[in-house]
């Protein structure tokens, strides 16, 4: 999936009031992942990538020189691998290849992309898709029940891993989470 689809998505859900709406656009989004876009794409939407910190700061945002692409062709998988990229980089050098690797990922951003990228980089998306709308819409996705996938966020702990056992193994494996 190209990363549009989400900011689009993210767009749709920080225009509405309406709960009911915010949950079944978060939905359609989730139904429209292949399932190793989940945890990513859930870890962008509450600005919490599953990869922990990446040591960017406005500082390093700021200095982005790169001007934006036309079209869209930044998908899911390119922003999870920066993402990866950026937390694996330490050491002598660190900071200039944390620039070098967003330049060539903000290239390929559009201007649409640009600000919600940024809020995912600083943990600030600001669409008003708390955890637990995203939390509701993963339970309608999958056509699972809104308890047990409260359930067993509450017992993992991550919506972004409860999302990923709704959405592959559907309510049996949500079921099978236990207190470990």
């Amino acid at each position: 999936m190209l990363l549009t689809e989400v900011v689009t998505t993210s767009q749709a859900v920080a225009a509405t009031r309406s709960r009911t709406k915010k949950i079944a656009a978060l939905a359609d989004l989730i139904t429209r992942l292949a399932p190793e876009e989940v945890v990513a794409v859930v870890g962008m939407l509450v600005a919490a990538p599953h990869q922990g910190r990446l040591g960017v700061g406005w500082s390093t945002l700021g200095r982005i020189e790169a001007g934006p692409a036309t079209q869209p062709e930044l998908s899911v998988a390119d922003v999870d691998a920066l993402f990866t990229a950026l937390a694996q980089t330490s050491g002598a050098g660190s900071t200039a290849t944390r620039q070098s690797l967003l330049d060539s990922a903000f290239a390929r951003t559009t201007e649409l992309e640009r600000p919600f990228l940024m809020g995912v980089l600083m943990g600030e998306v600001r669409q008003g898709a708390l955890e637990s709308l995203l939390g509701d819409a993963v339970a309608l996705a999958t056509g699972a029940s809104t308890e047990l996938v409260r359930r067993a966020w509450m017992l993992t702990g991550s919506l972004t891993e409860t999302a990923r056992l709704a959405v592959s193994g559907g309510e049996p494996a949500l079921s099978a989470v236990r207190l470990q």
